[in-house]
């Protein structure tokens, strides 16, 4: 039948989101209110609200409710396009045609841009046209002593609804520790991300977890497929090597701080129990000027990106670090 199979989720249309919504949805008065405001009154829609999610299909993709649920909609009698939507809380099971799954993405992307925002887009793509050459290098390595470096930050609630910007840098390096304080990492880039935190950030500390648990996974994932290539090829397996910039995370990790955000706790925990199992063989707390991760999440950064995309080195100044000891 030609039928597409796809699960969505909803981020803000919920009552259980605490940010306001992006986009702007104003709403005729309910019966109940409208004698007490003046006539053709409307309302702005700033916080999540039931129903918007379903008044997006109804009106916009054309589709009605079933007798039986509310949230199961059906496309109306006599429409080309079939499609089927089942929706429960913040998650959407959508049954329909390729055609009409193009029609729901190019809705979702819909958004309500300003005029700086183009210009920083402009500013962005003019910047690439003229500079065709600029992109990532690979230097060789050697392998027996490579390590995989991960830096992670957070923003705290820097983005314009007030949410925090997390992201993190992996990379693969050799270390260089000739000088006091300090090492130089000769290396290649990875993987990188930059993203919104869905999670709800209530302080400085919970978005830098929340960067660190997100770097930490994927450097993970990549040192363990990293392994099964070594291990065929008798090197020893790449070490994962944490840096940051946040003092009050790193207290964290190395003396177990306590934090009174609980919902923390556990994340805190699965990295020190990571760290106990050698899955995080060293925790580095690095001056913030040489983190290049400061480059995905704030719009002021400082050079450490530009250093090692330039030149494939980076020096860091090492503040602290978790040192092992015989029995570890």
């Amino acid at each position: 039948m030609g039928m597409v199979v796809k699960i969505q989720n909803i981020t803000q249309a919920y009552t259980q989101a605490k940010t306001k919504l992006e986009r702007l949805i104003i709403a005729n008065l309910p019966i109940e209110m409208q004698d007490k405001y003046p006539p053709d009154s409307l309302l702005l829609v700033e916080g999540p609200l039931y129903g918007i999610p379903k008044a997006h299909h109804l009106n916009k993709l054309n589709m009605e409710t079933s007798m039986y649920d509310p949230c199961l909609l059906i496309s109306k009698l006599g429409d080309d396009e079939f499609r089927l939507v089942g929706m429960q809380t913040d998650d959407i099971l959508l049954i329909c045609t390729e055609k009409f799954s193009r029609a729901v993405a190019a809705q979702l992307q819909e958004k309500d841009r300003s005029d700086s925002d183009y210009e920083v887009l402009n500013k962005r793509l003019i910047w690439q046209a003229q500079n065709p050459e600029r992109g990532l290098r690979y230097v060789p390595l050697n392998l027996a002593k490579a390590r995989i470096m991960v830096f992670t930050d957070g923003s705290f609630a820097n983005n314009r609804d007030l949410t925090s910007q997390i992201g993190f840098l992996i990379t693969m390096v050799n270390e260089d520790f000739s000088q006091q304080g300090r090492f130089v990492a000769t290396g290649n880039i990875l993987h990188w991300q930059s993203a919104k935190c869905k999670r709800v950030t209530q302080s400085v500390l919970a978005s830098e977890v929340y960067g660190l648990t997100a770097g930490f996974d994927h450097a993970f994932t990549i040192a363990s497929t990293a392994k099964m290539i070594t291990s065929c090829l008798d090197l020893p397996a790449m070490p994962v090597i944490i840096c940051m910039d946040s003092f009050s995370l790193y207290e964290c990790l190395d003396k177990l701080g306590t934090t009174k955000e609980k919902h923390l706790m556990i994340d805190i925990m699965a990295l020190c129990q990571s760290y106990e199992k050698h899955e995080i063989h060293e925790i580095h707390w690095i001056h913030g000027d040489d983190n290049p991760a400061d480059a995905f999440t704030k719009s002021s950064p400082n050079k450490a990106l530009r250093d090692l995309v330039d030149s494939n080195k980076l020096t860091v100044r090492v503040e602290g670090f978790v040192e092992r000891t015989g029995s570890d």
